[in-house]
């Protein structure tokens, strides 16, 4: 005799178990925490991290952290624009003349090219493309191993010149070099 149960809500999950057998739960699940693990280290990977670049010792610049060849890349590309005291701080493992475009920005720029804590160039006026003109490429004067792209009008504003102290307390790479 068989005693049959009021509830036999488990029976089809029981149903499919048996059916892919323990093992391909087994496998299941796993390929589904891999899966998650993958995303989680992608987009910490190519995420921006966060921090604070404070200039001459007085202007502090909040800052997204550009560390990665994803985001070194993105940047600033079509964002309508930054707060006056936001910027963005790309990070190099070592200072060289780096090339940066105005692909797809859409409000101009300041840089403000940085090595071993001190301002070693500045860069004006960086205006985004016109429609159907290829985007505007500027390097520095000197070798950096940062550059923080700020709103123009910023460096004027702030007074900030070249051999100015620049210091960063960042969450990626641990600042400046």
């Amino acid at each position: 005799m068989t005693t049959r149960h009021s509830d036999d809500s488990y029976r089809p999950i029981l149903s499919s178990i048996r059916t892919v057998g323990w093992r391909g739960t087994i496998a299941v699940a796993t390929l589904a925490v891999l899966a998650v693990a993958t995303l989680l280290l992608r987009w910490q990977q190519h995420g921006f991290g966060h921090g604070q670049v404070i200039l001459n010792g007085v202007v502090t610049v909040n800052v997204e952290v550009a560390a990665s060849d994803s985001t070194r890349q993105r940047g600033l590309s079509g964002r309508a624009g930054l707060p006056e005291d936001a910027g963005v701080l790309f990070l190099f493992s070592e200072p060289k003349k780096y090339a940066f475009w105005m692909k797809d920005m859409r409000f101009p720029i300041e840089a403000i090219w940085i090595r071993d804590g001190q301002v070693v160039d500045l860069s004006y006026g960086l205006l985004p493309p016109s429609e159907g003109e290829p985007p505007q490429v500027f390097t520095p004067l000197e070798s950096a191993g940062a550059v923080l792209e700020v709103p123009a009008g910023f460096i004027e504003r702030h007074d900030i010149r070249l051999g100015q102290s620049a210091t960063a307390d960042v969450d990626r790479l641990g600042g400046l070099r």
